[in-house]
């Protein structure tokens, strides 16, 4: 059986505090040919990776070495970029997906997270898809979150998915896709927006790559958006 999809409280340990605005911000480190002329300013906020054995992935998109961005988890799960871009983001730098990038994570035996799972990121979607799926996060055949056509963002533990949930194209907000081996939840800008009972063991046997800003293996479903800040436990937060 499954509890409410809809749920009114607030989790307070998600809840982001901070919040963009329309202020200026500083201006980013890197080419003006990769900003587009008509994205969004927003303020540059603080975001951290701190030290924890739970902590699997902490991106933040500033920090690039020979085409990957760094993870700064302690884990070594950089992520490699084809034709990537680096946009104004919420803290400094973000990635943005069009349909000739691709950005992934090699598959990682610390990405495989059995028990329990939290993924979550700043994101703007720039524009909705009009048919179809596009990907946002996608560890195939394990936890994604995708965006579908007509109903909005869905949270995935590879168990079960929770019912999609709309979202706006043009603003940024915060996502959080928990699962605490008993429930599975979506969080939007820190409020619990979907839930359901969910238990298991999450299947560990894919080997693709984990792919941001679009689905994978195939990386034929891109998303027009912004990733920032990116982190992934192995914990429900």
């Amino acid at each position: 059986s499954s509890e409410p999809s809809v749920v009114p409280s607030v989790h307070p340990s998600l809840a982001p505090s901070f919040m963009p605005s329309a202020a200026p911000s500083k201006v980013p480190s890197t080419s003006p040919s990769l900003i587009p002329s008509a994205m969004p300013i927003v303020p540059s906020l603080p975001f951290n990776c701190p030290v924890s054995a739970d902590l699997r992935a902490c991106i933040r998109f500033d920090d690039e070495v020979a085409g990957t961005y760094l993870d700064f988890s302690g884990k070594s799960n950089t992520v490699h970029h084809t034709n990537g871009a680096l946009v104004p983001g919420i803290s400094d730098l973000a990635a943005s997906g069009f349909p000739t990038a691709t950005y992934q994570m090699a598959d990682s035996v610390s990405l495989d997270l059995t028990s329990a799972m939290t993924v979550e990121a700043w994101v703007r979607l720039d524009s909705l898809p009009s048919s179809g799926r596009v990907g946002l996060f996608d560890n195939e055949g394990q936890y994604s979150v995708i965006v579908f056509a007509g109903t909005g963002l869905q949270c995935s533990n590879g168990l079960h998915n929770l019912p999609p949930f709309p979202v706006s194209s043009g603003v940024w907000f915060h996502m959080a896709c928990v699962w605490d081996g008993a429930r599975l939840r979506l969080y939007l800008d820190g409020a619990p927006v979907a839930k359901m009972l969910s238990a298991g063991t999450m299947a560990t046997v894919n080997t693709d790559p984990v792919s941001l800003l679009n689905s994978s293996p195939a990386f034929s479903e891109p998303m027009h958006g912004v990733l920032d800040n990116l982190r992934v436990w192995h914990s429900g937060r």
